[in-house]
């Protein structure tokens, strides 16, 4: 899959006694509806997500019934999901038929994977919604959000990039890049400097040699 071309393992859960506590050990978490919302997001998955990602852990959002999944959940559920997935207000009618960029040049458009090439026709049953804050949306159905407070990441892509007639090439670039930009906020800067005297006593005005030691073991290392 597109995941063992990036260079990743992965591990596939069952939703059944899922916790967060299983979860954390995880670089990145996928949740992918599969293109139904029946059986899928219920009040505990929604706990399970606000945890991990208060925990500071990146998570992609993959699915055409994503926005669709607020109307079925009871509140104070409905409204936690919709500001996990940044969407709101699923609009009932016609799907989403084509794929528009509105933010071009965006990591998930453009990134170490190649660029997007725009329109694209949408496959599956794509809802038609609204976003919470149009700075997060990067094109149709598809938002970027990095949390204020823990610097987690989150994509939202309300669409299966599986689902005929989605180009799969113009799929792969958006997942390949979206995980690229998740993985990129588990870079931390570790940076260590040591600072070594040459003696440790010195006589007033005499020069003083120091030996300064700055070792990165994060990003760049």
């Amino acid at each position: 899959g597109w995941l063992t071309d990036l260079g990743y393992t992965s591990q596939v859960f069952d939703q059944a006694g899922l916790t967060a506590e299983s979860l954390r050990p995880f670089k990145l978490v996928i949740w992918d509806d599969l293109g139904s919302a029946e059986g899928g997001i219920g009040t505990a998955e929604v706990d399970l997500f606000q945890s991990l990602t208060n925990a500071g852990i990146p998570l992609y959002f993959i699915g055409d019934d994503l926005a669709y999944t607020t109307t079925l959940l009871p509140e104070p559920h409905s409204t936690r999901w919709s500001h996990l997935i940044r969407l709101k207000d699923f609009v009932p009618g016609a799907a989403i038929p084509t794929f528009q960029i509105f933010a071009p040049g965006h990591p998930l458009l453009v990134g170490p994977y190649g660029s997007v090439s725009a329109p694209f026709t949408l496959g599956g049953d794509t809802d038609r919604d609204e976003h919470i804050d149009f700075a997060d949306v990067v094109g149709i159905n598809l938002l970027a959000h990095c949390n204020p407070v823990t610097k987690a990441r989150r994509v939202t892509q309300n669409w299966l990039p599986t689902a005929a007639p989605t180009p799969q090439d113009q799929a792969a670039i958006v997942f390949k890049n979206s995980v690229a930009w998740l993985m990129a906020s588990n870079l931390r800067p570790d940076v260590a400097v040591t600072q070594t005297p040459g003696r440790n006593t010195v006589l007033l005005g005499s020069q003083v040699e120091v030996e300064i030691l700055i070792t990165n073991s994060g990003p760049g290392a």
